[in-house]
């Protein structure tokens, strides 16, 4: 419904609440449409995956070094983090349909489709943990790690 509410800003757009797939692993879901393009958004287009990936990698970081982590901030942006991770497949799923309605259908369900998930979790995450590693670590260990530079 975020991606139908999104869309609807700005052009156009069919929903369809749920229509079920061909496919036994998605189930089905959503169909939504743009122009002549339209896709059912099913369980895999959900983000969990994602999410899960998100959460591991925070959770390797706070197990390596929980020690040196301000602990509410770390869980702070743990929450922060995960609201960006869904924003991010908002986002992906939202380039799909662009892609599909303005240029190549082909193009945004086959090699688009396949690919942006996982290149945009990486940019997401390295700039995420970027930025956050700077204010979650305690003054402490950043302090003495730049003196002994």
């Amino acid at each position: 419904y975020v991606i139908y509410w999104a869309f609807s800003l700005f052009t156009e757009v069919r929903y369809t609440p749920f229509i079920a797939s061909p496919s036994m692993s998605e189930g089905g879901g959503p169909l939504i449409g743009i122009g002549s393009f339209s896709a059912i958004i099913g369980k895999p287009c959900s983000g969990i995956d994602s999410l899960l990936l998100f959460t591991a990698l925070y959770s390797v970081m706070l197990v390596l070094d929980w020690k040196k982590m301000n602990k509410r901030l770390a869980i702070l942006f743990f929450i922060l983090g995960a609201i960006g991770m869904f924003a991010t497949n908002i986002i992906r799923i939202l380039l799909l349909f662009l892609i599909g309605a303005h240029y190549s259908p082909k193009l945004a369900v086959g090699l688009f489709h396949t690919n942006l998930g996982w290149i945009l979790f990486l940019v997401y995450f390295w700039l995420f943990w970027t930025i956050a590693q700077k204010i979650i670590y305690k003054r402490s260990n950043r302090n003495s790690s730049k003196k002994q530079r």
